[in-house]
């Protein structure tokens, strides 16, 4: 049902978000992605450490999802 979906969105729109929990706290964000096609990852400021920023973008390029990015939020 949700790969109905989001071919459906797909075909509709130009671009859809997908917002998941943080990789280091579930899987969700690595298989939405995959589907998905590509990740934007984002890193809350003065939380988020180098090394789980680091480790969340190698996971997404080692699963062959390609990652479009990286934002820092709460600036």
């Amino acid at each position: 049902m949700f790969e109905v979906v989001l071919t459906s969105f797909a075909e509709q729109y130009d671009l859809v978000i997908l917002d998941t929990p943080a990789t280091t706290e579930a899987a969700d964000a690595q298989i939405l992605a995959a589907r998905a096609g590509a990740a934007l990852v984002l890193a809350r400021r003065n939380h988020t450490l180098h090394a789980e920023l680091s480790a969340a973008m190698q996971n997404f390029v080692q699963s062959g999802v390609g990652v479009l990015g990286s934002v820092m939020n709460e600036y």
